[in-house]
């Protein structure tokens, strides 16, 4: 899903085109095993929590980073949800 607008600078039109952001299947399981989680997490103990390969938690977990939604505590490297 993309949002479009069209700007105007000095005298010229530009169509500028910005992804909204949606929660991906995976994003979603993450966020859901988070905020029911009693703890912190590793990026193993998700990967073996929701069955998936490490490789695309941990590509899941940059994004959700990169958006605000989890924090990472980088000393233990263990992932908790964000404070809203």
């Amino acid at each position: 899903m993309y949002k479009t607008s069209i700007k105007q600078k000095r005298g010229t039109k530009r169509l500028l085109i910005e992804e909204c952001v949606q929660l991906g299947k995976v994003d979603e399981q993450i966020v859901g095993l988070l905020k029911n989680s009693e703890s912190p997490m590793t990026l193993m103990e998700i990967a073996e929590k929701l069955d998936k390969p490490p490789k695309t938690i941990f590509r899941a977990l940059q994004k959700l980073f990169s958006e605000g939604k989890v924090n990472c505590d980088v000393r233990t490297r263990r992932y908790t949800l964000a404070k809203e």
